[in-house]
């Protein structure tokens, strides 16, 4: 098992590796707020070795994650209502649209990227998560890229 390393301000890689585990304890989530652990992308394309620095821009692209942690407010607007005057239990939202341990997507540059004890994670507001998704390795993080 890798030692989880210390934190390093010149570190420039956005995603920790896969085999780093998660810390012990995580940090108490606030409000509105997500907190995700970005998924390592593939390192090759078919048989083709990419070179790190064109991994490490990937990396810092990714938008595809864990989620760890939530706010004890997400997903609830206890000030909104439906149009048809009724209420739901999440305010505007008839259910939350994902719980910790789901996989999901947000939109590219979003977020405050950080790092807790020495894993890094992405702090997202609910309602930048754009959807849920299975299987992590259905989404292409390369796609586009040439």
């Amino acid at each position: 098992m890798k030692k989880l390393t210390s934190f390093d301000p010149n570190r420039t890689d956005w995603v920790s590796p896969n085999d780093i585990p998660d810390p012990d304890t995580l940090p108490e989530i606030t409000g509105w707020n997500i907190l995700i652990r970005p998924i390592e992308p593939e390192k090759k394309i078919g048989s083709v070795l990419l070179p790190s620095s064109f991994t490490e821009d990937v990396k810092y692209l990714n938008n595809v994650g864990q989620v760890k942690a939530m706010g004890p407010l997400c997903f609830s607007d206890p000030n909104t209502k439906p149009s048809d005057g009724s209420y739901f239990p999440h305010g505007r939202y008839k259910a939350p649209w994902c719980k910790v341990g789901d996989y999901v997507v947000w939109g590219k540059h979003q977020g405050t990227k950080l790092q807790y004890k020495g894993v890094a994670f992405v702090l997202l507001a609910d309602e930048l998560i754009l959807m849920k998704i299975e299987n992590p390795a259905d989404i292409n993080s390369m796609y586009g890229v040439k």
